[in-house]
This record gives structure tokens, sequence and C-alpha cells, in this order.
């Protein structure tokens, strides 16, 4: 990978060159085009390590596509990268299947899915960095729903924004994700039948410069039956910033926002 700086800045194809410009940074990002053909990967013997990493791959996107849905209300605070952090973490999931083989590893999120509680959905700004004290909360399988207290914020005290939107807002979620394992038809969820909606809360709208009194939410699952054991609850935490607008009252604003995984369990 190599950046390109100076006058002759341009994006697409030159040759076997390809550039373009990464959102985050605004700098020019320039590849080679090469490598094997995917008619050369698909039929030559000497790739078949290359197409078990391959097909394991398409358990990991999945998995990490689960999780997104799983916690939908946090994807307006989400950075440009967490699709590729969550495939990436589930595949270190992933490696963690003693029992299959290369090739039929599957996503186990009902063992190692704990492994996942505190991940950030934005990488530039962490939900510990905003909200300096801890959320209580407590989970409940068996009638799935989940207690969670949002605590006391107080501006440069226990709250530090690195924006300057006049309000914001807490929003919590709370999903499920189901186990991934691999089938004479490839890789499957155990179970996805959209038996559960996500339950969401949020608070109203807090003015940035006033403390919070803090404030709990009780959230749950429309559930059609009980959790399986290859069920999984994710209870996720957002922080958004607000601006006023002249039709909505107060709008959200773009990336301005953060948010992590609570609890998965």
């Amino acid at each position: 990978m190599a950046f390109l700086d100076g006058p002759f800045n341009f994006r697409g194809r030159l040759g076997n060159l390809v550039a373009y410009q990464q959102k985050d940074t605004g700098k020019t990002i320039i590849q080679r085009k090469g490598g094997p053909t995917k008619k050369m990967i698909k039929n030559l013997p000497q790739y078949e390590r290359t197409r078990l990493l391959n097909s394991e791959f398409s358990a990991c996107s999945q998995a990490s596509s689960a999780i997104r849905d799983a916690c939908y209300p946090m994807d307006w605070l989400a950075d440009r990268s967490l699709a590729g952090r969550l495939t990436a973490f589930c595949k270190k999931l992933q490696d963690r299947d003693p029992e299959n083989g290369l090739g039929e590893r599957g996503v186990y999120f009902s063992h190692h899915g704990h492994l996942l509680t505190g991940f950030n959905f934005n990488k530039h700004v962490l939900f510990d960095s905003v909200v300096k004290n801890p959320i209580s909360f407590t989970h409940h399988r068996d009638n799935t729903a989940a207690t969670v207290t949002l605590p006391e914020l107080i501006p440069d005290l226990n709250l530090s924004l690195p924006w300057t939107y006049p309000f914001y807002q807490l929003i919590l979620s709370l999903g499920v994700v189901t186990d991934i394992a691999h089938t004479n038809q490839g890789f499957h969820h155990y179970d996805r039948d959209e038996m559960h909606v996500v339950a969401r809360a949020e608070t109203e709208w807090q003015h940035a410069e006033k403390a919070f009194a803090g404030q709990t939410f009780e959230l749950q699952l429309a559930a059609k039956r009980p959790l399986e054991e290859y069920h999984t609850m994710v209870l996720a935490v957002g922080f958004q910033m607000g601006a006023p607008h002249p039709d909505y009252g107060i709008w959200r604003a773009q990336n301005a926002g953060c948010g992590k995984i609570l609890h998965i369990g």
C-alpha cells in the first residue's frame, strides 16, 4: 500500500494501479493489482488451503452482519471501519473452535461471545473516553430482558465531550445473535427466523452544558419462544450529539457519536 502526495493526485485505475481516497484521513491510497486469478484459486490444487480459508471467511462475514443487526440502533454512531473490524474479531472467535477442522470452523457466540464485551463501534472516539463512569446493568435470559442504569453525568467531571454540538442523547439496544456452524450446504445460522426484534430505548435530548440526573431503563425483547443455548443476547449503549433543526426540533449530528457493546451473553 502506498500514499500519494503532491500535485499529481488522482483516483481510479491507471494501468495495474488502483487509487482511492480514504475517508478518515483524506489521503489517496495506491494499490497494485495482481496475484492469482479467481479461476486459479478455484481449481488449482496449490490453492486448496486458500479455498478453505475463503469458505471460513463467509462465516465471519455472516457473524459480523448478525452483530450489526442486533445493534442496529448504533449504526449511525459507527465509523466506516466497523464491518471490517467486526469481521476480523469474528475470525479470532472462529479460530477458537477446537472441534472442527480448517474450512468447517464455526463462530460460536454462545461459547466465546463474551470476548466482544467492550467492543467500540467507533475506533476514533471510545465510549469510555466520553462517559467516564461505568454503566450498571442486569440481563435475564429466561425472559429475554435487561435493566440498565445510566449514571449521573456532569460535564467536565465524568462527561467529556470532544464535539461542540449543544445537545446529546444516550441510546440502548438489546438484540440476539445465533451461533454459525458448518453444514453440508455451507455455513448457516443455527436459527435466524426473525424470532427476535431488537429492543431500544433512549433518553430525552440533554443540554451539553448541564448535568444529567441519570435514568434506569427496562428493555424487553418480543420473543416468540425462549432462548436456546445457541442464542446470545447483545446489549449495547451509544452516545450521539444533536443540533437544533428548523423542522424537527433537535436532529442528530453526523459523525458525532460513539458506542460499545455493553454485554454479550
